[in-house]
C-alpha cells in the first residue's frame, strides 16, 4: 500500500512538471504570401557538415536505368510448388 502511495505521488509530481514546459519562446511569423516559383529568385543550398556521408548512387542515371532494365529482362525462375 504504501508503494502504491509513493508512486502514485512520484506520477502526480512528474505530471506537474510536463504541464509546465509551455512557457518557452513563442515563433510567430507574418502573413503568408504566394510566390511565383518560375520567378522567384534561386535559394543556396545549405554546406554538407563535413564528415558527413550519404548513401546514394555515384553511377550517373543512364547506367543505373540501363543495369536496373537488363535485372528486369532476365528470365525468373518459378516458384516452387507448395508442400502439402
Amino acid at each position: 500500500m504504501v508503494a502504491n502511495a509513493v508512486l502514485l505521488a512520484a506520477l502526480t509530481a512528474m505530471a506537474g512538471a510536463a504541464s509546465a514546459q509551455g512557457g518557452g519562446a513563442q515563433i510567430t511569423t507574418g502573413a503568408a504570401r504566394s510566390v511565383d516559383l518560375r520567378t522567384a529568385p534561386e535559394v543556396p543550398s545549405v554546406p554538407q557538415p563535413p564528415g558527413l556521408v550519404t548513401n546514394r548512387p555515384t553511377i550517373p542515371m543512364a547506367d543505373y536505368l540501363a543495369a536496373k532494365r537488363a535485372v528486369a529482362m532476365k528470365p525468373r525462375q518459378p516458384k516452387p510448388a507448395p508442400r502439402p
